[in-house]
């Protein structure tokens, strides 16, 4: 304990964490702008909202609303930025954008996970001692190491877990990249042909793997972060081309800069010496506070394997686990009511109650069929038209494919599922076995619609 915190309350330079604050800041300022129209134009448009286990809680904006929440947290971010009143307006970014996160699961993202867990520390963090309008009116102090480290230590988890998730003999075959690879017309006839040779997704695979891997090794140490750098650049760079993931590109590289403090010192002639050190108060609380935090944090990604079976198949402990961009997962479903006499009734119209986005996340994680299920119940049985029919049973009969498999039934289409239990810690025994079956060669992409009708 004597060593830890030697090395949490060590003072260091503030000079890269206000860098950071600054560079973080801008990416937040594009995030806001970036996720508005899928908010405003997509979402709210929905009828229901799969909300996240033990935040069912968490209310529906109105439109007038989420157009406060927005306007809000774009003066907030640009507030921090420049480092007035920075931890307190951190934490408002951080209950907002939590806040927008919490609203529905259909727009998960792994790094709006990260991006919520970095501004809860900066509202912590002395982010504000270099480079703020703070900092113009009162000189700057040395601030604890453990502002650094936590950033540092997320980091670190993310690539280390993310190398640890794609150690599968899917990905070591080079699935799914064999298919997210063909088809790139836009970046012209040489480089698509270079994409679709078989050796490409091969090679692109084990350089993912290898390179999450020993990424976050490599930047804690003094030698070899720069050695890595002519790889995370380009990576990072390759993948906001390839693929549709926002920010994150430009955020992992940007934070790089955390693990090169003395270099940017030198790059802003700043001298450690001669500046007084910032007071640390509640050392014991931090410390304690910071180990159990990151012992979750290492923990918390294992759970999957306590439910057994393919996490990416029935979904108990994929959320939250660093699982990007693992596999190609589509799926479709069918919804069948029946009445307390077990008569037909009819069929959900789940277009007309969620998007796109909401409804891949319903087959990926299919237990959340179950509060679906029940809120369909709910509906009929509170419409007064709907005087005979005294109960409902209402049956989902859901498919999936991973990596192209043949499509198979993820869910038993003869449990009624409005009479199931739901359950965070216990796999449902209405959702049936993953199935190793052979890939298959062709590939096609389900649309929203082909969805819809894939089980008629």
């Amino acid at each position: 304990m004597e060593k830890l915190d030697k090395i949490l309350f060590k003072p260091v330079s503030p000079v890269t964490l206000g860098v950071f604050r600054i560079g973080f800041g801008v990416i937040m300022l594009f995030q806001f702008y970036h996720i508005q129209d899928y908010f405003f134009n997509y979402l709210m448009a929905s009828k229901y909202f799969i909300k996240y286990d033990f935040f069912e809680w968490v209310p529906t904006a109105s439109i007038e609303q989420l157009r406060l929440v927005f306007n809000l947290a774009i003066v907030s971010t640009f507030l921090f930025t420049i480092g007035l009143f920075t931890r307190f307006f951190s934490f408002v970014v951080f209950i907002l954008w939590t806040y927008l996160f919490l609203m529905d699961q259909g727009h998960n993202n792994n790094h709006y996970y990260l991006i919520g867990m970095f501004l809860f520390f900066m509202s912590f963090v002395q982010s504000d001692q270099w480079g703020s309008v703070r900092n113009f009116f009162k000189p700057s102090k040395l601030i604890p190491q453990w502002n650094y480290l936590v950033f540092k230590g997320l980091i670190f988890i993310l690539y280390f877990y993310g190398a640890i998730a794609k150690i599968n003999m899917d990905w070591l075959r080079g699935y799914p990249l064999r298919y997210w690879l063909h088809g790139r017309t836009s970046f012209g006839e040489t480089i698509q042909t270079f994409l679709e040779y078989e050796y490409t997704a091969l090679f692109f695979s084990y350089y993912g793997l290898i390179f999450d891997l020993v990424v976050g090794f490599a930047l804690f140490h003094k030698k070899y972060r720069f050695y890595i750098l002519p790889f995370l650049i380009p990576f990072h760079i390759s993948n906001h081309f390839l693929w549709p993931i926002g920010v994150f590109p430009w955020l992992s590289i940007f934070v790089t800069i955390l693990f090169f403090e003395d270099k940017v010192d030198k790059l802003f002639k700043y001298n450690v010496s001669g500046h007084e050190v910032f007071r640390q108060k509640n050392k014991k609380v931090i410390k304690w506070f910071l180990v159990t935090f990151f012992v979750v944090q290492i923990l918390f990604p294992l759970r999957g394997f306590l439910y057994g079976g393919r996490v990416n198949w029935h979904g108990y402990g994929e959320f939250f686990s660093w699982h990007m961009m693992l596999a190609d997962k589509q799926g479709a479903v069918r919804i069948r009511i029946h009445d307390q006499n077990d008569v037909y009734l009819g069929e959900v119209a789940i277009e007309q109650y969620v998007n796109d986005r909401q409804l891949y996340k319903l087959v990926y994680i299919p237990k959340t069929f179950v509060p679906f299920c029940k809120y369909i119940e709910k509906e009929i049985l509170s419409d007064k038209r709907n005087k005979t029919i005294t109960d409902v049973k209402i049956y989902v009969d859901a498919f999936k494919t991973i990596n192209n498999r043949p499509f198979a039934r993820v869910i038993d289409p003869t449990v009624d599922l409005t009479a199931v239990e739901y359950s965070v810690f216990k796999k449902g025994e209405y959702i049936l076995p993953f199935k190793n079956t052979p890939i298959e060669k062709g590939y096609n992409v389900l649309t929203f619609e082909e969805m819809l009708q894939f089980t008629k």
